[in-house]
């Protein structure tokens, strides 16, 4: 399901802007000529990043070598 971000100044289904949208509020609507002309932007789906465990490392400070 695609959404949209209001971006304009005016309402665009109801909604003002800086508000989101989704198909079903635009049914009826041209969504293509609604981006085109500025008045809703897509919202690009935000992926997580994979995380990665850190591993402990020895600082100068905490190194046997030294001790």
């Amino acid at each position: 399901m695609a959404k949209f971000k209001v971006v304009g100044p005016h309402k665009v289904a109801g909604v003002m802007p800086g508000g989101t949208l989704d198909d079903d509020d635009l049914q009826g609507a041209n969504v293509a000529h609604l981006v085109s002309s500025g008045h809703i932007a897509p919202v690009k789906a935000v992926k997580s990043a994979p995380t990665k465990a850190v591993e402990a490392e020895e600082t100068p400070e905490t190194s046997d070598e030294e001790k």
